[in-house]
């Protein structure tokens, strides 16, 4: 039985209310103390998303700026130094709701189950971003294709990496930096 007072079920339908997108500063929004999701690499994928991406999602905040939903963006957020995030005031409901919505979101996010045929069909055709950029490891990765074709990823031949420089001093320096760490680099001018 819920111990949720039975309007949520009335109001769970917010009619007539607009959730509006507003921007607020990193400083302004507080953590939710009794968040018990532990998403440490969430907040390394939400960054890489992010840089690529730009933000796509705001954070949801009850009245008093109190993360409901989003608090890996909002780490995210800080990790990457951003002064402003975009928010939305859920202010339409109640304390109980919104404790309830915090654990909902979170417990919702896991439920996921792929086609896995049409979804290496996505990735392959968006390979310029690479799986870790879409949110998935190698491991991840490798281990859909295998489900898909039963057959073992291809093991490359080699690994490249393309590190992109504002000059040709820093291209330089980059170059080096990697080659006294023992690996074998080229500099390509484009």
């Amino acid at each position: 039985m819920s111990k949720l007072p039975k309007k949520l079920t009335e109001t769970a339908k917010p009619q007539g209310v607009a959730l509006r997108t507003e921007f607020r500063n990193v400083e302004q929004i507080k953590p939710y103390s009794k968040n018990p999701r532990k998403n440490e690499k969430t907040i390394q994928a939400l960054k890489k998303s992010i840089q690529t991406f730009g933000w796509m999602r705001p954070i949801g905040v009850d009245a008093d700026s109190v993360i409901v939903f989003g608090y890996s963006a909002y780490a995210a957020a800080l990790e990457l130094g951003l002064s402003e995030v975009p928010v939305v005031v859920l202010a339409h409901l109640a304390p109980e709701q919104i404790r309830a919505y915090r654990i909902d979101d979170n417990g919702t996010g896991q439920i996921v189950r792929f086609d896995e045929g049409l979804l290496l069909g996505e990735m392959d055709a968006l390979a310029d971003f690479g799986a870790d950029t879409l949110g998935f490891s190698d491991d991840e990765f490798n281990k859909l294709l295998k489900v898909s074709t039963g057959k073992e990823p291809p093991i490359p031949a080699r690994y490249d990496v393309i590190v992109e420089c504002d000059n040709f001093v820093q291209m330089q320096e980059e170059a080096q930096h990697w080659k006294e760490k023992g690996y074998k680099c080229k500099t390509l001018l484009n």
